[in-house]
């Protein structure tokens, strides 16, 4: 599984950078800032045929994932949405989640004010999952370090640098550890969907397919 684009848990957060809190993420316009740890895509990428060539429960030889569940802890990491779209060419193997709809529904359940635009990173849902999940993991002053990225028309041109200079786009202040937790709830609870959409039951003793 991937986390933000890495195999398993890439790295542990870091409380030293610029970001009110840590990320660990695949999204190359945010590997200038402080506190944040990068894959490049073609490392994602490479672990993932490396995991199918090496075989084991949740790989298919050969393939790239067979009855697995990738995770996507950050909804820029357009890579992790074509390596789910090349592992399906040949009938369904792996799902992606959460997908937007995923996230729209964990927001309204937590009752978060800023949309999915306007909270783009280091903002209002993120900090409200470490204040519930790990808060020793948010820097003091985050309630000071809002910041409206605007459009960002460009950004995939420009990069995150042309529309932040901290690496924050949304609004922290408004975080709260109840509504990280209500989050966590809407998504666990949202995660049974894709996989049975893959045929895929999970029991005590590991995964079955069904069906």
């Amino acid at each position: 599984m991937w986390a933000d684009g890495g195999d398993a848990v890439v790295a542990e957060p870091s409380g030293d950078g610029d970001f009110a809190a840590g990320s660990c993420c695949v999204a190359g316009a945010a590997y200038a800032y402080d506190g944040v740890v990068g894959e490049p895509p073609e490392v994602v990428l490479g672990q993932a045929y490396r995991l199918g060539a090496d075989g084991g429960e949740a790989c298919g030889g050969g393939d790239l994932l067979e009855d697995g569940e990738c995770l996507n802890g950050h909804g820029g990491n357009y890579v992790l949405s074509n390596l789910v779209q090349e592992a399906n060419v040949d009938g369904p193997a792996v799902s992606l989640f959460p997908l937007g709809g995923d996230w729209d529904r964990a927001c309204a359940l937590g009752g978060l004010e800023s949309d999915r635009h306007a909270d783009m990173h280091a903002g209002e849902i993120e900090t409200s999952i470490l204040l519930h999940a790990a808060p020793e993991l948010v820097r003091d002053g985050y309630e000071e370090a809002d910041h409206d990225g605007g459009a960002r028309r460009f950004l995939l041109v420009e990069g995150m640098s042309a529309y932040t200079e901290n690496g924050v786009i949304g609004f922290p202040s408004l975080a709260g550890a109840s509504k990280g937790k209500a989050v966590l709830e809407s998504l666990t609870a949202d995660f049974a969907a894709p996989l049975d959409a893959l045929g895929v039951r999970v029991t005590q003793e590991g995964s079955e397919r069904f069906g």
